[in-house]
């Protein structure tokens, strides 16, 4: 599966669910524009995108790999 432009592949922590999503949680909330969570489809479990630490970790050493 090659992701699309601004299209993430994601699989949930919680219920291992794979599903891909690309446009924002909450439309309602108030810190929508600097959240950066997502919610999977299937048990409703919210967690962040990316780990800033990670991220990090990932730039200074170029480890690559698929994000999960």
């Amino acid at each position: 599966m090659s992701p699309e432009a601004g299209v993430t592949p994601f699989l949930c922590g919680l219920c291992g669910a794979r599903f891909t999503h690309g446009a924002r949680v909450c439309g309602a909330c108030p810190l929508r524009d600097a959240c950066d969570v997502v919610q999977c489809p299937s048990c409703g479990y919210q967690f962040p995108r990316a780990s800033r630490i990670v991220t990090w970790l990932r730039r200074c050493f170029g480890a690559g790999g698929e994000d999960a």
